[in-house]
């Protein structure tokens, strides 16, 4: 569920996109988006997609029952995408229109998404908790882009 729902009790299109990145981040890592481990530990799937985007290493949360059967070059446009979809403030996240968009290849990951103006918010695509621009999310040789 989106985070701006429990403040409104509204859903929007926004909301339907967050919850979208969710299920994509599930599908592609094989995991739920919370995983309580132990009664006092519980590991949440968006803030290692977070970690792992920050420190440039998205396709570490793909399943690993898929033992390297898959395009890489996907697979991190689709987690960068998802990654995108969640973050928190509704506006920077995309439509849905230009997810599928990007989903289907009509456009990359920079057409949809320039590179973000940072916020200092660390939960926004593209930065990060320092308020420094990712390498991840910018590179020139991102295949997302």
């Amino acid at each position: 569920m989106a985070p701006e729902y429990f403040q409104t009790n509204v859903l929007t299109s926004k909301s339907d996109v967050y919850s979208f990145g969710v299920v994509i981040l599930e599908i592609v890592s094989g995991k739920r988006n919370i995983l309580s481990k132990s009664s006092e530990e519980t590991q949440v799937l968006l803030d290692r997609a977070y970690q792992a985007l920050a420190k440039g290493n998205l396709t570490s949360l793909v399943d690993k029952n898929l033992s390297n059967k898959y395009d890489e070059k996907e697979a991190l446009i689709i987690m960068k995408l998802a990654v995108h979809c969640t973050t928190l403030a509704p506006s920077v996240r995309p439509t849905m229109s230009e997810v599928v968009s990007v989903l289907v290849g009509e456009k990359t990951l920079g057409e949809v998404f320039p590179p973000a103006k940072l916020t200092g918010d660390g939960n926004v695509a593209g930065s990060t908790s320092s308020g420094k621009t990712s390498a991840a999310s910018t590179s020139s040789n991102d295949p997302g882009k």
